[in-house]
């Protein structure tokens, strides 16, 4: 089974190597080879993460040899290139080649995950553009539509399980912002978002804790008493997150 991140010929971590420097130092000179020797350098450049070279002779491949038998792999490192040195439009353009021009390819589900995990790698605090995490859980979709055999499901589904916690967190901060302003009908929308859209994931306990305390201000004690019994009996609390939900249920009446 591939590992988390893996990619064909190289134990490295995309997610990783994206923040190595770019190029490491050694200028690689294909002019004169053959194909496999090209093949050799691209390989070599490959592994060791120098991305500029491995750009350079993987699309000096493609050129030179259209058509040939491993354009599908020369795409491929050519993305995670690309990718390695944050060019986003030109990695996601390259893995969408091999989906459209090589369909029944090896690298296929490959070319699908690192589509939707390049779109993550994108993204940025939960308090600002949600684009790149929204875009990246429409790839993981198409992933498990089209892929659902595939050995790179557990990866995937850790990919997916990421967008959605960061979606959670980001609903959860919207309502307890509302709910510091008194809007607590906009607030308990927020926090529903993050329970039933997005299961909650990552930030249960302080979800339905926060649920809790702002069911207590409204009056509705049976609520909060539900929301402070599942966030201590479900979400393991511990610490002042702990305090807060015994004191609240005590408030709310208690069991």
């Amino acid at each position: 089974m591939r590992s988390f991140l893996s990619s064909p010929g190289t134990g490295f971590a995309l997610a990783v190597l994206a923040l190595l420097p770019a190029g490491c130092g050694r200028q690689y000179d294909g002019q004169g080879l053959d194909r496999p020797g090209l093949e050799a350098l691209a390989a070599e450049a490959y592994d060791s993460g120098n991305w500029p070279e491995a750009e350079i002779l993987y699309t000096q491949l493609l050129f030179n040899y259209p058509g040939a038998t491993d354009t599908d792999l020369y795409l491929y490192r050519l993305g995670v290139a690309d990718a390695g040195q944050k060019l986003w439009a030109d990695a996601d353009f390259q893995f969408r080649r091999i989906l459209s021009e090589f369909p029944g390819s090896a690298l296929a589900d490959e070319a699908q995950y690192r589509i939707a995990l390049t779109y993550w790698l994108q993204n940025r605090d939960f308090r600002r553009d949600l684009t790149p995490v929204t875009q990246s859980i429409a790839e993981v979709r198409v992933f498990f539509e089209e892929f659902p055999g595939s050995d790179l499901m557990p990866q995937v589904e850790a990919l997916e399980d990421s967008c959605l916690s960061h979606l959670a967190r980001r609903s959860l901060f919207i309502g307890q912002f509302y709910e510091r302003r008194d809007r607590d009908e906009a607030a308990i929308l927020y926090y529903r978002e993050a329970l039933e859209d997005y299961e909650g994931r990552g930030c249960m306990g302080e979800l339905l804790v926060s649920m809790g305390d702002l069911y207590l201000k409204t009056g509705n004690s049976f609520a909060a008493r539900s929301s402070y019994n599942r966030a201590i009996s479900e979400c393991g609390l511990s610490g002042d997150l702990l305090d807060r939900a015994e004191e609240g249920l005590a408030r709310a009446g208690g069991m």
